[in-house]
């Protein structure tokens, strides 16, 4: 698991190897390896088309450890997490090919409001080196307002998100973020097999007045087992500003749930 690789020396990490060695004896894991090892070869193959004209391919991973801190007992007896703390990892893969384009580490916590908004409060500390040679250093702040709505046969999810960006090497940055999520939940016997889902997210920022980003994502989600998901999707990110004005890339997201 390529998080687990490059953040080995965080302690939280080694922890979880209970869950690790559960993951790996799944069918499903072994898929997820063969599939890893295909997006590395998938990666070295676009590096010959990656040159200097501001593309590049890219694989994405980022994992997020959710620890539940309060619990509303339900008068149907289900459970409803009030507070969750989040522990968040990222890896960004590609400059031609499987070179760390992107580390991040960082840590919030969900707000359950209501039973229509949650609001998260994070930090997230960055190194970057998307272009050879031009290292970045960050630490962001960011403000998430999340809302959503399951219908009979669809899920709309809506994420607003203010981020500042305090940059070392350069000015810093003030984004307003909006993502709109659309999922298909596929049931068999009224159990969800899988969830399909495209999304897109525009970035606002406020120093030059401006839409700077835009991202579009298309994958599916799917529940490996009680204490784990993940998440398969293609992105492509086009900036208006910066060496890499254009990213196509496939991620794999994983969310791992202690305390269930």
């Amino acid at each position: 698991m390529v998080f687990i690789h490059s953040f080995a020396n965080i302690p939280i990490l080694t922890s979880l190897d209970h869950i690790r060695y559960s993951f790996h004896r799944s069918p499903l894991a072994r898929s997820v390896h063969v599939l890893l090892l295909t997006l590395s070869a998938f990666l070295g193959i676009s590096a010959q088309s990656d040159n200097e004209d501001g593309d590049d391919t890219q694989f994405w991973n980022e994992t997020a450890i959710i620890v539940p801190l309060k619990i509303k007992e339900n008068d149907d007896g289900s459970k409803t997490n009030l507070v969750n703390l989040n522990i968040l990892t990222t890896l960004r893969l590609g400059r031609g090919g499987l070179n760390p384009v992107d580390k991040r580490i960082g840590v919030g916590f969900d707000f359950r409001l209501n039973d229509s908004f949650t609001l998260t409060p994070s930090y997230y500390f960055r190194k970057g080196e998307p272009v050879t040679g031009d290292k970045e250093t960050e630490h962001r702040l960011r403000l998430d307002l999340t809302s959503g709505k399951d219908f009979s046969r669809v899920s709309l999810k809506w994420r607003g998100r203010l981020e500042h960006r305090f940059r070392i090497d350069s000015s810093d940055s003030t984004r307003l973020r909006n993502r709109g999520t659309l999922s298909i939940p596929i049931k068999i016997n009224n159990k969800e097999i899988f969830s399909p889902f495209v999304a897109e997210e525009v970035f606002f920022e406020f120093q030059s007045g401006s839409f700077s980003s835009h991202e579009f994502t298309a994958g599916v989600s799917r529940k490996l087992s009680k204490n784990l998901s993940a998440d398969l999707f293609y992105i492509r990110k086009d900036n208006r500003s910066g060496d890499i004005r254009t990213i196509n890339g496939v991620g794999l997201n994983f969310k791992i749930y202690l305390g269930r």
